[in-house]
């Protein structure tokens, strides 16, 4: 009898011990999160996460902590994130550049693809091709008309070879049957004030970027590179609209997290994203930066950024870009 009640006691404190480990299992988050930007502080995708980190602190009853390891492009901090243990406490600020384009550039030794799991989109920022303001062209097929009269001429700015804005020259190359040459630099800066000295004829930019130049009547707007217009430049037609069907390119920032996260936390934290993007005081802040909300579950994010892959691996290929 002494035997069955200690069995029994026993059982108990066992079931006991697993309801609440299971409980406890299910608070999340219990401790502060870390969100890898593998950019340098300051930054747009930077400026992003914190403003995106705080409004998930509030709603999270957790600390959401930015911290910055930059560096080969975004690799690092990447890599970072991929071996950090995924339960949900470390997250990285994904963006076309570090996920989409570099594993078609260096050899990685994980696979952005496989090794991390998309947990939601954060925000989209929209280019704008960008020309000399002396040159005699407002549009584009006057400036492919110039372009293929003036062969070996004609030259592009970049941001950096194998940055996103030299895959839109070589988009553009690509599309227009052009062959325009590539000049790159070390970040936008240097690259538009160039562009504006004339020493180059054309570049791809951000629009935040771009837009002072542009008001001030130093640069021309050609095109936007987005599917639709942009409201901060409303008269720009877009690429599309200009003649290049299917030309489409747009820097883009999202959340991830370590393979094999459990699904139920990815879901939560894609929640409390989509409820921070669609609050009225951080879409104003992100709209006037040049940067546009987007919404989508974690299914749906990752399916668009396996397509961004394998779309920007093509143009890699097709034009021979290496990292020099």
């Amino acid at each position: 009898m002494k035997k069955a009640i200690v069995l029994t006691l026993l059982m108990l404190v066992s079931v006991l011990g697993i309801a609440d480990a299971n409980a406890r299992a299910k608070v999340y988050p219990e401790k502060p999160i870390r969100l890898i930007v593998p950019f340098p502080p300051g930054g747009p995708t930077d400026i992003v996460a914190r403003l995106v980190a705080a409004e998930m602190s509030n709603g999270l009853k957790q600390s959401v902590i930015v911290e910055n390891i930059p560096g080969a492009g975004g690799n690092i901090g990447t890599h970072n994130a991929v071996q950090a243990k995924p339960d949900g406490y470390t997250l990285l600020m994904g963006t076309l550049q570090n996920i989409g384009i570099n594993p078609h550039l260096f050899k990685l030794g994980y696979d952005p693809l496989v090794d991390l799991v998309a947990v939601s989109p954060v925000v989209m920022n929209p280019n704008v091709m960008l020309a000399n303001a002396t040159l005699p062209f407002d549009d584009l097929q006057g400036f492919i008309r110039y372009a293929k009269a003036n062969p070996g001429k004609v030259a592009y700015a970049s941001s950096g070879n194998g940055s996103s804005t030299h895959l839109s020259g070589e988009l553009l190359n690509r599309m227009a049957g052009l062959s325009l040459l590539h000049v790159p630099y070390k970040g936008s800066a240097p690259a538009l004030v160039d562009l504006m000295g004339g020493q180059v004829q054309i570049s791809f930019d951000n629009v935040v970027s771009a837009y002072p130049y542009l008001s001030g009547g130093k640069l021309k707007a050609i095109a936007v590179t987005t599917p639709k217009r942009v409201p901060s430049l409303p008269n720009v037609p877009t690429m599309e609209e200009s003649g290049l069907v299917g030309f489409e390119t747009a820097g883009w920032s999202g959340i991830f997290a370590p393979a094999h996260t459990p699904d139920a936390i990815v879901q939560q934290l894609n929640a409390e994203i989509q409820r921070v993007l669609s609050l009225p005081q951080i879409s104003e802040k992100l709209v006037s930066s040049g940067s546009y909300p987007e919404t989508g579950t974690a299914a749906e994010y990752a399916d668009f950024v396996k397509a961004e892959t394998i779309r920007w691996g093509k143009v890699v290929k097709d034009a021979k870009i290496v990292v020099q």
